[in-house]
């Protein structure tokens, strides 16, 4: 299953039950109808909203949140060469800025990627062996052309609305 803790709260849909189904060993992924489109405030939404629903700062750690978004997250789209740093898999991976006063440890990088980091910590992006993105520079678009591009088709969009 995916879970879509932000696009669920956009529509009033209530709390998926998570925990549990995680508890149960239910392969759960982590997304976004697109509505919310950083993936960053979206694994804050997962991190946060089952704390307050259970009223229990324990439920969902930040680790969790992170496998769904991750290795459960491409498992449960049915994606084994996805979700992991490993031999045979795909060389998808991104590096992030982690500048901060705290020192970042195995104790609290999970908290520090879900709960400080946002797309403009991703400096380095790396899809099928190949560079897109270094030193936060993209090599293979034209940002501004994409944004101009992007603001005619909303504007369109919300014409119509």
């Amino acid at each position: 299953m995916v879970h879509m803790p932000l696009s669920n709260c956009e529509v009033g849909g209530g709390v998926a039950p998570i925990p549990a189904y995680l508890e149960k060993g239910i392969v759960t992924g982590l997304g976004t109808d697109g509505y919310v489109n950083n993936f960053f405030e979206v694994m804050r939404g997962a991190f946060l909203i089952h704390k307050a629903h259970h009223q229990d700062p324990q439920v969902m750690p930040a680790s969790a949140v992170w496998d769904i978004a991750t290795a459960q997250g491409a498992r449960a789209i049915g994606r084994d060469d996805l979700g992991v740093l490993a031999v045979g898999k795909k060389a998808d991976l991104i590096t992030i800025a982690l500048d901060t006063p705290t020192p970042i440890n195995e104790r609290n990088v999970y908290d520090q990627l879900v709960l400080f980091r946002n797309p403009e910590d991703v400096s380095e992006v790396m899809v099928d062996g190949k560079l897109l993105k270094d030193s936060g520079r993209l090599l293979t678009l034209d940002e501004k052309a994409i944004k101009a591009q992007l603001r005619e088709a909303t504007t369109r969009f919300w014409q119509f609305r």
